[in-house]
Parts: C-alpha cells; structure tokens; sequence
C-alpha cells in the first residue's frame, strides 16, 4: 500500500501523509503502480466527460477535461513536454 500512495503522490497532486517516511528505493519501487495510477487517472476524466457532455458543446468538454487533468497532475507531463521543445528548438536562432 505504501509503494501505491508513493506512486500516487508523485503522480499526482494528492498528498501524502507526513508521517509515511519515503526513501530513494521506495520511489523506485513504487513505478509499477505508474499504470495503475494513470489508468485511474484516465477513469475519472472519462467520468467526467460522460457526466458534463450532455449539457456542454464538445469544444467546453474537452477544454474542462484538459484543464482537470493539468489540475489533477499537477501539470507534470505539460513539463516534460515543455521540456523536451526548449530542449529541441530553444537555442536555434531564426
């Protein structure tokens, strides 16, 4: 359960409780529950567009459901994303 909450924590923007003492190991640990994690992740986001696209234009939905997922992980894959284009493109001059 430890490795699960650990995954959970880095995943997303849910905290932890301080009192769970975390090392290196049990970071590395914890990456087989990454799956899992992001599969619960991509749930509730379906739950979410089921319950709001019958009342709001596609255009809303996928807007909310995109603000809700930067929300809910705290913007970490925006960051790599981010990342990864500075990293290809930031010093090319024009």
């Amino acid at each position: 359960m430890k490795k699960f909450l650990i995954a959970l924590q880095f995943l997303t923007i849910i905290p932890l409780r301080k009192s769970i003492k975390i090392e290196e190991k049990d970071l590395s640990n914890s990456l087989i529950f990454f799956p899992i994690i992001g599969l619960i992740i991509g749930i509730f986001l379906i739950l979410i567009n089921y319950l709001i696209s019958s009342f709001l234009s596609p255009l809303v939905v996928n807007t909310l459901i995109i603000i809700i997922w930067i929300g809910m992980s705290g913007a970490l894959h925006l960051d790599g994303f981010c990342d990864t284009i500075d990293g290809l493109y930031g010093g090319q001059r024009q």
